[in-house]
Protein backbone atom coordinates (compact mmCIF):
# COMPACT_ATOMS: atom_id res chain seq x y z
CA UNK A 1 0.00 0.00 0.00
CA UNK A 2 2.79 2.57 0.77
CA UNK A 3 4.33 1.80 -2.65
CA UNK A 4 0.97 2.44 -4.34
CA UNK A 5 0.46 5.70 -2.45
CA UNK A 6 3.96 6.83 -3.41
CA UNK A 7 3.26 6.13 -7.08
CA UNK A 8 -0.04 8.00 -6.91
CA UNK A 9 1.73 11.00 -5.39
CA UNK A 10 4.49 10.97 -8.03
CA UNK A 11 1.92 10.59 -10.81
CA UNK A 12 0.03 13.67 -9.59
CA UNK A 13 3.30 15.61 -9.35
CA UNK A 14 4.17 14.59 -12.90
CA UNK A 15 0.77 15.73 -14.19
CA UNK A 16 1.22 19.07 -12.44
CA UNK A 17 4.67 19.58 -14.02
CA UNK A 18 3.34 18.72 -17.47
CA UNK A 19 0.34 21.03 -17.11
CA UNK A 20 2.58 23.84 -15.89
CA UNK A 21 4.83 23.52 -18.96
CA UNK A 22 1.80 23.48 -21.26
CA UNK A 23 0.40 26.57 -19.55
CA UNK A 24 3.74 28.42 -19.80
CA UNK A 25 4.05 27.52 -23.47
CA UNK A 26 0.50 28.65 -24.17
CA UNK A 27 1.22 31.99 -22.51
CA UNK A 28 4.40 32.33 -24.57
CA UNK A 29 2.54 31.65 -27.83
CA UNK A 30 -0.21 34.07 -26.88
CA UNK A 31 2.38 36.76 -26.20
CA UNK A 32 4.10 36.09 -29.54
CA UNK A 33 0.81 36.28 -31.40
CA UNK A 34 0.15 39.70 -29.93
CA UNK A 35 3.45 41.17 -31.08
CA UNK A 36 4.82 42.08 -34.48
CA UNK A 37 7.85 40.17 -35.72
CA UNK A 38 10.16 42.61 -37.49
CA UNK A 39 13.09 40.41 -38.50
CA UNK A 40 14.05 36.90 -39.52
CA UNK A 41 16.44 36.72 -36.60
CA UNK A 42 13.61 37.41 -34.18
CA UNK A 43 11.46 34.78 -35.90
CA UNK A 44 14.22 32.16 -35.62
CA UNK A 45 14.64 33.00 -31.96
CA UNK A 46 10.91 32.53 -31.30
CA UNK A 47 10.92 29.30 -33.29
CA UNK A 48 13.85 27.99 -31.25
CA UNK A 49 12.10 28.68 -27.93
CA UNK A 50 8.87 27.16 -29.26
CA UNK A 51 10.58 23.93 -30.35
CA UNK A 52 12.51 23.73 -27.10
CA UNK A 53 9.33 24.18 -25.03
CA UNK A 54 7.45 21.64 -27.16
CA UNK A 55 10.29 19.15 -26.69
CA UNK A 56 10.07 19.55 -22.91
CA UNK A 57 6.31 19.09 -23.01
CA UNK A 58 6.63 15.93 -25.11
CA UNK A 59 9.23 14.56 -22.71
CA UNK A 60 7.04 15.26 -19.68
CA UNK A 61 3.97 13.76 -21.39
CA UNK A 62 5.98 10.63 -22.14
CA UNK A 63 7.03 10.37 -18.50
CA UNK A 64 3.42 10.94 -17.45
CA UNK A 65 2.33 7.97 -19.57
CA UNK A 66 5.07 5.84 -18.03
CA UNK A 67 3.99 6.81 -14.52
CA UNK A 68 0.39 6.01 -15.47
CA UNK A 69 1.36 2.52 -16.66
CA UNK A 70 3.32 1.90 -13.46
CA UNK A 71 0.39 3.11 -11.39
CA UNK A 72 -2.05 0.88 -13.28
CA UNK A 73 0.23 -2.12 -12.78
CA UNK A 74 0.60 -1.39 -9.06
CA UNK A 75 -3.17 -0.93 -8.66
CA UNK A 76 -3.79 -4.23 -10.44
CA UNK A 77 -1.36 -6.04 -8.14
CA UNK A 78 -2.90 -4.36 -5.10
CA UNK A 79 -6.42 -5.37 -6.19
CA UNK A 80 -5.24 -8.95 -6.69
CA UNK A 81 -3.80 -8.93 -3.17
CA UNK A 82 -7.10 -7.60 -1.82
CA UNK A 83 -9.00 -10.38 -3.61
CA UNK A 84 -6.59 -13.00 -2.23
CA UNK A 85 -6.90 -11.49 1.24
CA UNK A 86 -10.72 -11.52 1.08
CA UNK A 87 -10.68 -15.12 -0.16
CA UNK A 88 -8.37 -16.02 2.70
CA UNK A 89 -10.69 -14.35 5.22
CA UNK A 90 -13.62 -16.30 3.73
CA UNK A 91 -11.70 -19.56 4.05
CA UNK A 92 -10.69 -18.73 7.63
CA UNK A 93 -14.31 -17.98 8.55
CA UNK A 94 -15.45 -21.21 6.89
CA UNK A 95 -12.75 -23.16 8.70
CA UNK A 96 -13.73 -21.53 11.98
CA UNK A 97 -17.37 -22.53 11.40
CA UNK A 98 -16.36 -26.10 10.55
CA UNK A 99 -14.18 -26.32 13.65
CA UNK A 100 -17.05 -25.03 15.78
CA UNK A 101 -19.41 -27.58 14.25
CA UNK A 102 -16.85 -30.33 14.77
CA UNK A 103 -16.36 -29.23 18.36
CA UNK A 104 -20.10 -29.29 18.95
CA UNK A 105 -20.45 -32.69 17.31
CA UNK A 106 -17.80 -34.19 19.58
CA UNK A 107 -19.86 -33.08 22.58
CA UNK A 108 -23.11 -34.67 21.44
CA UNK A 109 -24.55 -36.93 24.12
CA UNK A 110 -22.90 -40.28 23.38
CA UNK A 111 -25.70 -42.55 24.47
CA UNK A 112 -28.97 -44.02 23.33
CA UNK A 113 -32.17 -45.15 25.02
CA UNK A 114 -33.63 -48.30 23.50
CA UNK A 115 -37.04 -49.79 24.21
CA UNK A 116 -39.72 -51.81 22.45
CA UNK A 117 -43.29 -50.63 22.51
CA UNK A 118 -46.09 -53.18 22.84
CA UNK A 119 -49.74 -52.38 22.38
CA UNK A 120 -52.28 -54.20 24.52
CA UNK A 121 -56.02 -54.17 24.09
CA UNK A 122 -58.04 -53.40 27.17
CA UNK A 123 -61.80 -53.83 27.39
CA UNK A 124 -63.94 -52.27 30.07
CA UNK A 125 -67.59 -51.66 30.76
CA UNK A 126 -68.93 -48.19 31.47
CA UNK A 127 -72.53 -47.03 31.67
CA UNK A 128 -73.67 -50.28 30.14
CA UNK A 129 -71.37 -49.92 27.15
CA UNK A 130 -68.26 -51.90 26.24
CA UNK A 131 -65.17 -49.81 25.46
CA UNK A 132 -61.89 -51.00 23.94
CA UNK A 133 -58.72 -48.97 24.21
CA UNK A 134 -55.08 -49.46 23.20
CA UNK A 135 -52.50 -49.29 25.95
CA UNK A 136 -48.86 -48.78 24.99
CA UNK A 137 -46.35 -50.55 27.16
CA UNK A 138 -42.58 -50.29 26.93
CA UNK A 139 -40.57 -53.46 27.22
CA UNK A 140 -36.88 -54.33 27.21
CA UNK A 141 -35.79 -50.83 28.12
CA UNK A 142 -32.05 -50.35 28.08
CA UNK A 143 -29.43 -47.65 27.74
CA UNK A 144 -26.40 -47.85 25.50
CA UNK A 145 -23.41 -45.65 26.31
CA UNK A 146 -20.79 -45.57 23.57
CA UNK A 147 -18.44 -42.84 24.59
CA UNK A 148 -17.43 -40.71 27.55
CA UNK A 149 -14.25 -39.21 28.95
CA UNK A 150 -14.93 -38.74 32.64
CA UNK A 151 -17.25 -40.13 35.29
CA UNK A 152 -19.06 -36.80 35.41
CA UNK A 153 -19.76 -37.08 31.68
CA UNK A 154 -20.99 -40.64 32.18
CA UNK A 155 -23.37 -39.52 34.94
CA UNK A 156 -24.78 -36.75 32.74
CA UNK A 157 -25.22 -39.13 29.79
CA UNK A 158 -26.97 -41.76 31.93
CA UNK A 159 -29.32 -39.16 33.42
CA UNK A 160 -30.06 -37.83 29.93
CA UNK A 161 -30.87 -41.30 28.58
CA UNK A 162 -32.99 -42.26 31.62
CA UNK A 163 -35.21 -39.28 30.89
CA UNK A 164 -35.50 -40.52 27.31
CA UNK A 165 -36.67 -43.89 28.65
CA UNK A 166 -39.58 -42.24 30.42
CA UNK A 167 -40.54 -40.35 27.29
CA UNK A 168 -38.78 -37.01 27.67
CA UNK A 169 -37.49 -35.53 24.41
CA UNK A 170 -34.74 -33.09 23.57
CA UNK A 171 -34.88 -29.34 24.22
CA UNK A 172 -32.62 -26.69 22.74
CA UNK A 173 -32.09 -24.56 25.83
CA UNK A 174 -28.49 -23.89 26.84
CA UNK A 175 -27.48 -25.67 30.03
CA UNK A 176 -30.43 -28.07 29.99
CA UNK A 177 -29.81 -31.72 30.75
CA UNK A 178 -31.99 -32.69 27.78
CA UNK A 179 -30.10 -30.55 25.30
CA UNK A 180 -28.83 -32.93 22.58
CA UNK A 181 -25.40 -31.35 23.06
CA UNK A 182 -23.74 -32.37 26.31
CA UNK A 183 -23.64 -29.14 28.30
CA UNK A 184 -20.53 -28.10 30.21
CA UNK A 185 -22.48 -27.19 33.34
CA UNK A 186 -24.06 -30.67 33.42
CA UNK A 187 -20.63 -32.26 33.38
CA UNK A 188 -19.56 -30.07 36.30
CA UNK A 189 -22.76 -30.12 38.35
CA UNK A 190 -25.44 -32.58 37.21
CA UNK A 191 -28.91 -31.15 37.84
CA UNK A 192 -32.29 -30.52 36.28
CA UNK A 193 -32.76 -26.94 35.14
CA UNK A 194 -36.10 -25.18 35.44
CA UNK A 195 -36.56 -25.72 31.70
CA UNK A 196 -35.93 -29.46 32.15
CA UNK A 197 -38.50 -29.57 34.94
CA UNK A 198 -41.08 -27.75 32.80
CA UNK A 199 -40.33 -30.16 29.96
CA UNK A 200 -40.95 -33.14 32.24
CA UNK A 201 -44.19 -31.64 33.56
CA UNK A 202 -45.43 -31.07 30.02
CA UNK A 203 -44.99 -34.78 29.28
CA UNK A 204 -47.04 -36.02 32.23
Amino acid sequence: MPHLEDLEYKYKQQINRTNLLIEEHSNFLEKVNNQTITSKEEYEKIKFFDEKAQSKINKEQKQTKQFYKKLQSAQKKYNQKVIKYNNLITLINLLSTNIEQLNRSTNVVLGNAIFNTQIKKKTYLKDGKVYKIDIKEKRDEKIEIYGYETQDELKAIIAHEILHLIGIGHIDNDGALMNPILQKNQKINLSLTSVDIDNIKNNF
